[in-house]
């Protein structure tokens, strides 16, 4: 049978694998269900945010508040959201923390993230070795130009004030850095894709894995990648859970539950435990 690995097998294969450091080029590709437990809800679920705004803003399909013609045509109500979603005050969860912990042991090759708070820098993941793909909710820019503004003065004096800040150079309404629909993916996104081809584990965390191209990039992993999916459910159109040979492994539950019970049962867990103890008294400081 080779280096096929029975299904019973495959996570006790995992948990060994990282204990004696047979891993040495991880890769996280991430979605909004990582950073819930920080506060953030999602966008897809029941009470997530699209369910939200579409209610609040009357709006035909909640899409449509995060569409670049939209806004550009009537900002109002994007800033009005914004208003809401100030996420200064929220903390890495354990998943954030996990990773940064890999990174500190130096064997993460990159973070792939549809989510735009930056909760991965707070937790101590180098900026290196994220990848964005939506844009990061801490800048902001112009949509039309690409001149860049700050993100401090566009929130305190125009979102918090209910004032539209306008581009100086195209009078365009300015915009945090997020990829709205209408927008291209930044460059980095397909530069990166450099680093996908060294990997030899990939969590895929929080993400149902509905958005194009994001949701291409576990098919772009090389043959023979352990690829651990981490869910409240199965998504089995990219994967083969239920071949006993495969590499493909699904782990039911919140993102937290489950690094919890890795953690400890890779033998990390005061190490860990440490390690975000000191990240999270730092922060503020």
């Amino acid at each position: 049978m080779g280096n096929k690995v029975e299904h019973t097998n495959k996570y006790q294969e995992i948990v060994e694998g990282l204990r004696n450091n047979t891993f040495k080029n991880i890769m996280f590709i991430t979605g909004a269900g990582i950073s819930t437990a920080a506060g953030i809800p999602d966008f897809r679920s029941k009470d997530g945010c699209f369910a939200q705004v579409q209610k609040k803003y009357n709006l035909s399909y909640p899409e449509q508040l995060f569409q670049l013609s939209s806004f550009k045509q009537n900002p109002g109500p994007f800033y009005d959201f914004c208003k809401g979603f100030n996420i200064d005050h929220c903390k890495p969860t354990k998943t954030h923390l996990f990773m940064g912990y890999l990174c500190k042991k130096n064997i993460v090759k990159k973070i792939y993230t549809q989510n735009v708070d930056g909760l991965e820098l707070k937790a101590g993941v180098p900026i290196n070795k994220m990848v964005f793909a939506h844009g990061k909710i801490t800048e902001a820019a112009c949509p039309s130009c690409g001149k860049e503004y700050d993100i401090n003065v566009l929130r305190d004096e125009y979102v918090m004030k209910d004032k539209i800040m306008y581009c100086e150079s195209c009078n365009t309404p300015i915009k945090p850095k997020v990829i709205f629909y209408g927008e291209s993916l930044p460059i980095s996104f397909i530069l990166n894709f450099i680093f996908i081809y060294g990997c030899d584990l990939a969590f895929i965390m929080g993400s149902s894995l509905r958005v194009y191209p994001f949701n291409q990039l576990p098919d772009k992993l090389p043959s023979g990648t352990w690829r651990v999916f981490v869910n409240k459910e199965k998504v089995d159109d990219f994967f083969n859970f239920d071949d006993s040979y495969s590499k493909d492994l699904f782990l039911e539950g919140y993102s937290d539950e489950i690094i919890d019970k890795l953690v400890q049962d890779v033998g990390w867990q005061n190490d860990f435990n440490n390690y975000c103890e000191n990240i999270l008294n730092n922060l503020g400081k």
